[in-house]
């Protein structure tokens, strides 16, 4: 099971798991920033647009791919519907609605690398009061027959109000995710 004391901002360590490249700048200058605040001490409130989750699965990475690879049908907790383009190419949006509730968002995603199991997305629309201009990454890293990395960083628009309490609200929904994820790749 999933192990919520293992969540953390990204340690120094993580920047070798996001290659960097033009299209993620913003990535590499978030897993810098993040690791610059976790080996200098930086409070979070000097840089307080950003945020991440990293925590090690017990399941294999091959069935968490396979899953959270799926734009459209992950997370399953959720209503997703495609509004524009095709499943798992970039441009592709995604309306994802929670069940028995009227919040939405619209995802664009941004990228998908098979090879690295990153996906990346940014925040295009939505009633949940997350400013568009939100991004994140996902990327799964085998640790180990059975274990998985999920590195989930994530950056709110340099204009969201109130964005320490949206970090835990994202971080919040980023881990039932997550424990999502693991519960569906054990089940296969």
């Amino acid at each position: 099971m999933l192990s919520y004391e293992a969540f953390s901002i990204i340690p120094t360590g993580i920047p070798t798991i996001i290659p960097a490249s033009p299209h993620d700048s913003m990535l590499s200058s978030l897993v810098r920033r993040l690791g610059s605040m976790a080996s200098t001490n930086i409070s979070a409130a000097d840089d307080h647009w950003h945020g991440a989750i990293d925590v090690v699965i017990a399941a294999p990475v091959e069935k968490v791919w396979e899953i959270a690879s799926d734009w459209l049908k992950f997370p399953r907790c959720c209503s997703v519907e495609c509004s524009e383009g095709e499943n798992g190419v970039p441009g592709c949006v995604r309306k994802v609605k929670a069940y028995n509730s009227n919040f939405w968002v619209a995802e664009k995603l941004t990228r998908i690398d098979h090879s690295c199991r990153i996906i990346s997305y940014d925040l295009v629309g939505g009633n949940t009061g997350i400013d568009v201009g939100y991004r994140a990454s996902f990327q799964a890293v085998a640790e180990g027959e059975n274990k998985t990395r999920v590195v989930w960083p994530f950056m709110f628009s340099p204009e969201q109000v109130c964005v320490e309490s949206w970090t835990a609200i994202v971080k919040k929904k980023v881990k039932a995710h997550i424990k999502e994820l693991e519960e569906l790749a054990q089940k296969d």
